[in-house]
């Protein structure tokens, strides 16, 4: 919205869906938010804002017709990047922090608060799910504390590679950062449990992302107790470009782990979103 604003001049509030309006009137007075600070026009995803101004025009060397066009919240551009509109699908995202979301023809009600539901990107259905808050960051305290200062990721990844499945019995909670789905609890704490001699800093470091596939492989579980079954895993992210840890969920989960050929699903979402527009719109000429 921020940057729509810079390039176009325009101030509008995005809403990520139809049926999700963050910021409606009801939502702001319960938040105690004053409405004149918010932007008066809110837009969908994939929508014209304007165009850009004559001075970011000239500044980039863009046309001055040059559409800026509205996006979207990340985790909904992950979704349109993959193509998570197939019943069964589950994409999981991989960042800073993990995500799990399944692809379902309708809502699923937890009675525990373990999962949310939210509207499909494509029109029909849901995304049933949620965020966890411990993914990427966990690979990178293990680099920063468990190796000397200059090790590259890969020989990390390398030494994970030759530890057998299940770290030779070493148990990892990964909660560095507290978790989200399916604890909510923010003072949840990392625990590692079983350490023998035969243990060294390979086995702490597999055991941790063994520990954030098992947060994984429980929301699944969870998932198809509520009824829903899960077919297929598709990753996404940073964390997506690491055989080793694809390798893991899969062998985890005991699903098929899809690795897209764009591991920036979220920026493919993006321009999908910007193409899709532009195709509608016949383009002015340029000058």
């Amino acid at each position: 919205e921020y940057l729509a604003f810079l390039l176009s001049g325009e101030a509008v509030t995005v809403d990520p869906h139809e049926r999700l309006r963050p910021w409606d009137d009801e939502r702001l007075a319960a938040a105690g938010l004053d409405r004149r600070h918010f932007p008066e026009t809110s837009v969908l995803p994939g929508r014209v804002v304007g165009t850009v101004t004559p001075e970011i025009a000239a500044e980039l060397g863009f046309s001055r017709h040059t559409r800026v066009v509205s996006g979207n919240v990340d985790a909904f551009a992950h979704w349109i990047g993959v193509d998570l509109a197939q019943k069964g699908r589950l994409c999981n995202i991989g960042g800073t922090s993990e995500g799990a979301s399944l692809s379902w023809t309708r809502r699923i009600d937890d009675p525990q608060g373990r999962v949310h539901n939210i509207p499909s990107p494509f029109g029909d259905g849901v995304l049933v799910g949620g965020s966890m808050s411990n993914g990427g960051s966990v690979i990178d305290w293990m680099v920063r504390s468990l190796y000397p200062p200059g090790t590259a990721l890969g020989d990390v990844m390398a030494q994970i590679e030759r530890v057998p499945a299940g770290s030779e019995g070493l148990i990892a909670l990964p909660y560095l950062l507290g978790e989200r789905t399916p604890l909510h609890d923010p003072d949840a704490r990392g625990v590692l449990f079983g350490i023998a001699p035969s243990h060294g800093r390979q086995h702490f470091a597999r055991a941790m992302l063994e520990g954030v596939s098992l947060g994984l492989r429980w929301i699944i579980e969870i998932l198809a107790d509520l009824g829903a079954h899960t077919d297929e895993i598709v990753v996404t992210g940073g964390t997506s470009n690491s055989r080793t840890w694809n390798a893991i969920k899969a062998n985890v989960t005991g699903k098929p782990v899809l690795v897209p050929e764009v591991s920036a699903s979220g920026v493919l979402g993006a321009a999908v979103l910007a193409r899709s527009r532009n195709r509608i719109a016949r383009s002015p000429p340029a000058t």
